[in-house]
């Protein structure tokens, strides 16, 4: 299993996804959780995100842009903007305006 981190809610692939909102909290102990189990793949591609999760977990981690592949029982740990940043994507963004998620995703 691989736990895939994410700016946003990714459906790569057709198959079953099961979203749950957590706390910023759970979110941030799922990657730590995930670093330390070498299951994490990282595709934050903003500044910002990264620099978020890094004061909240201590890791550090390069950007990346990458396709994300799933695979059955794979998890994707998703932050994502409550609202579009009106195509101008890198802004600055509130750090409260971050909704975090839980997804499961199974083959059909």
């Amino acid at each position: 299993m691989t736990i895939h981190l994410t700016n946003s809610a990714v459906m790569t692939r057709p198959g079953v996804y099961r979203c749950k909102e957590i706390t910023a909290k759970h979110f941030y102990n799922e990657i730590v959780i995930a670093w330390h189990m070498g299951a994490l793949k990282t595709y934050i591609g903003y500044t910002q995100n990264r620099d978020l999760i890094r004061r909240n977990t201590g890791l550090d981690f390069p950007l990346s842009r990458a396709e994300t592949i799933l695979e059955a029982g794979d998890v994707i740990l998703a932050m994502v903007l409550k609202y579009r940043t009106d195509g101008i994507k890198g802004r600055e963004v509130d750090p409260d305006e971050f909704q975090f998620f839980y997804i499961t995703f199974k083959k059909n």
